[in-house]
């Protein structure tokens, strides 16, 4: 394989000891293939900047703080590479990652590449319920009933595709997303998966954190289908009460056929569930105007 200009951009915000801790892996496997590391500090008051650059990385420092889609944008635009690889503070990337996400995107044709991301237990209930489901895994969320997408936690974009699609949209939760849609419905990419180039993420621990990423999920899926207008828009939204009344119903079913699942594990996935049409439910309710931005 001819090797393409890589460059890997890893945008961070106050998570010095997340990202130091994975760091020198990315330096390790973007040297070996002759790639840059790009760490995008969007305003930190921890001192991650200087930490990265001294740990082997190319630091951008933001002045004031833009969301990791603005970082994002700023990592890729800051590069001349013909690849950009995407991920975050909370990855580790296993053996061979870079090598096989590249390949992949080279060998494929594709503009987008989504390698395999692996959610570890974590130590509470709440942050084990991403290592029982694998809600990132780009199998799962490439079977989205609208379009194919995967995530920016493990991501390759050939530089013409966010060139003509002008980048991300700038928000919190959401962009990649949007971005594998547009590049599908512009015909500009298909979405490819890349199996063997696998990253390792650490999910955020407590009950109140995960829920909150799951309302912002729902928050941020409401605008993509305003957006996109996907299937999605205009359907029913489940109240949260009848969301927990149908948890504590499926329970014992679940419970029956996996015996390893306990009632509190079924529940607590419930939950997530709840908080991510919480999030979806309040947006319809305040309808924001879908972002403005690329596409």
């Amino acid at each position: 394989m001819t090797r393409a200009a890589v460059a890997v951009i890893l945008p961070v915000r106050d998570q010095a000891e997340l990202l130091l801790a994975g760091l020198p892996a990315f330096v390790g496997q973007a040297g070996a293939f002759g790639a840059e590391v790009v760490v995008v500090d969007d305003a930190s008051s921890d001192g991650v900047a200087d930490r990265a650059a001294a740990a082997g990385a190319r630091v951008l420092r933001r002045a004031q703080a833009g969301g990791p889609y603005v970082a994002r944008n700023e990592g890729w635009r800051s590069c001349a590479a013909d690849i950009l690889v995407f991920s975050d503070a909370r990855c580790r990337p296993r053996p061979g990652w870079l090598e096989n996400l590249v390949t992949r995107v080279v060998e494929s044709g594709a503009g987008i590449v989504g390698g395999e991301v692996v959610a570890l237990p974590g130590r509470s209930r709440a942050s084990a319920s991403f290592a029982r489901n694998q809600w990132f895994s780009p199998r799962r969320i490439a079977g989205d009933a609208y379009r194919p997408f995967v995530g920016t936690c493990n991501m390759a974009v050939r530089r013409p595709v966010l060139e003509t699609l002008g980048g991300f949209v700038e928000v919190r939760s959401g962009g990649d997303t949007d971005l594998c849609w547009r590049a599908q419905e512009q015909h500009v990419s298909e979405i490819g998966i890349a199996d063997d180039a696998v990253v390792e993420w650490i999910p955020r621990e407590g009950l109140r954190a995960t829920l909150g990423q799951f309302r912002r999920y729902g928050s941020a899926r409401r605008w993509l289908d305003v957006r996109h207008a996907t299937p999605e828009v205009g359907r029913d939204v489940p109240s949260a009460l009848r969301s927990v009344v149908r948890a504590v119903k499926d329970a014992p079913a679940v419970r029956r056929r996996d015996g390893q699942q306990s009632w509190s594990e079924v529940a607590l996935d419930q939950l997530c569930n709840v908080a991510w049409w919480a999030g979806y439910r309040q947006a319809v309710r305040t309808e924001p105007s879908a972002p403005s931005g690329p596409g």
